[in-house]
């Protein structure tokens, strides 16, 4: 083998030419393991033997289950940082529900999507000439509650105002902030 940057001989390239003749380069072998991409394992529907059970078994020994001790509808400790204390540790899914989650509103629904409500957002978007309030844009315009519906539970025309998507946003932001 010549050094680097040295170049070889014609008859050194004749003897490497006639060694390597007939074996196939690296770069045309392709996947070397025997499976082919994109393809279901050859296991596939197959059970182990007995005897292959044992042998798993045997050599899983003395490692814990991955599940054991883990209950169901259980947040899983480990999906929290190391150290990090949460509001509903230990805690499960369904004693978060309902009354006892820091959400809750007191569990009445209104429906705004009815057809009292289409008629005041149209009376609103009239008086307003459609545009919205702060920039005066046309397109993609919101109704926004000066105070949450949340807190009156009606829709008064004097607590409406259009908005565009973007002033929406940021009066959300200020009303969630206490702004």
């Amino acid at each position: 083998m010549p050094r680097k940057g040295q170049k070889q001989s014609e008859e050194a390239k004749r003897k490497i030419s006639l060694a390597n003749k007939g074996q196939k380069r690296p770069s045309m072998l392709g996947n070397t393991n025997g499976f082919k991409k994109g393809q279901p394992s050859f296991r596939l529907g197959k059970k182990h033997t007995e005897e292959t059970r044992k042998k798993i078994s045997q050599a899983k020994m003395g490692y814990p289950s991955p599940m054991k001790g883990k209950k169901l509808g259980f947040i899983p400790k480990c999906a929290f940082k190391k150290g990090h204390i949460t509001w509903n540790k230990g805690k499960p899914y369904y004693a978060i529900r309902g009354e006892k989650n820091h959400f809750w509103t007191g569990g009445e629904k209104y429906e705004r999507r009815n057809h009292e409500w289409k008629l005041i957002r149209k009376q609103v978007l009239i008086q307003y000439d459609f545009k919205c309030v702060h920039c005066g844009k046309e397109e993609n315009i919101h109704i926004h509650h000066k105070i949450p519906f949340k807190k009156v539970k009606e829709h008064k025309i004097e607590n409406l105002i259009p908005l565009c998507t973007s002033c929406h946003m940021k009066e959300e932001w200020k009303s969630r902030r206490g702004g």
